[in-house]
């Protein structure tokens, strides 16, 4: 994702995703489910989730995502979700019971939440690949983020990488090539983060969608 030069390293920004983006519904679900299994990780915890920001740390996009499911849930047609770089301290932007990371202690939830990001992946990837044959004529002659994806794809359905293809461009994103990654899930590769943010790179690269971002001002 392109960065705004005015952002200031206190910057939050904004991102509309809305529902003639590919990958609106899959990331929809994402954001409903990250809530759940939350909720199911306090109660665990004793504690009670009354809903807020779910906040996911990426690696290789240098971002941190923060998701609300209350705002999903609000129109049907789009919801926002939240990005910062990684130099800004976690705590600039505060829901009622502050943050709540997915990775969290209990690691079987975390398990659950990939497993339903893979299925996810696997929807979203055939529902848009038509549209990636058409423009090249065939996968093969597709660019290197559009292998990765491929690539991604055949990951979430094999249980890791298995790339035996010769003779195409390498799969390749943010300087990821998944052929340095032979057997590996994606949990292993990159976070939840990183996905999200190959999705919006994707979709604005290859499918020629826009999308609307914004500063907005960290609560205080």
């Amino acid at each position: 994702m392109a960065e705004n030069p005015a952002f200031n390293k206190n910057s939050i920004a904004e991102v509309i995703i809305r529902e003639q983006h590919s990958f609106f519904k899959g990331l929809r679900n994402v954001v409903l489910q990250a809530d759940i299994l939350t909720a199911q990780q306090w109660k665990e915890k004793d504690k009670n989730w009354k809903g807020g920001n779910c906040f996911f740390e990426g690696t290789w996009c240098q971002k941190n995502y923060i998701t609300n499911a209350e705002e999903a849930k609000k129109q049907n047609d789009k919801f926002p979700i939240l990005y910062q770089k990684k130099t800004v301290a976690l705590d600039t932007i505060k829901s009622k019971d502050g943050y709540v990371v997915t990775e969290g202690e209990l690691s079987y939830l975390r398990d659950l939440f990939d497993n339903y990001l893979e299925k996810e992946i696997i929807n979203w990837w055939e529902s848009i690949k038509a549209k990636i044959f058409t423009k090249y004529g065939h996968i093969d002659k597709a660019p290197e983020i559009c292998q990765f994806a491929r690539q991604c794809r055949n990951a979430c359905g094999h249980n890791g990488v298995n790339i035996t293809k010769q003779g195409v461009p390498d799969p390749v994103w943010n300087g990821i090539n998944l052929l340095n990654y032979q057997g590996k899930r994606l949990r292993e590769i990159f976070t939840e983060a990183d996905f999200f943010d190959f999705w919006i790179d994707f979709e604005k690269k290859e499918l020629g969608e826009q999308f609307s971002i914004k500063e907005i001002k960290p609560q205080e």
